[in-house]
């Protein structure tokens, strides 16, 4: 994780630092934010392209099926 959308995210939110406690603990906490924030989205996209990939798979299996292609190209024509 770069460095820097941690720190972007401090300064916008500056208002918001209270004061009573570290810096640094607020940072950190900041910082971890958003790992786990980037880190969660890229989990999600990565189970989307999965199940994506996985149903491609299961049409083509089905379609290579002589039936219901068969069925399908009597339907179309």
């Amino acid at each position: 994780m770069a460095v820097g959308p941690p720190f972007f995210k401090a300064l916008k939110s500056i208002h918001q630092f209270d004061g009573k406690k570290d810096v640094r603990a607020w940072l950190f906490t900041i910082a971890k934010n958003t790992y786990f924030t980037r880190y969660n989205k890229q989990q999600r996209e990565l189970n989307e392209e999965e199940l994506s990939a996985k149903n491609d798979v299961q049409l083509v299996d089905y379609l290579a099926n002589e039936e219901p292609a068969l069925m399908i190209h009597r339907f179309y024509t």
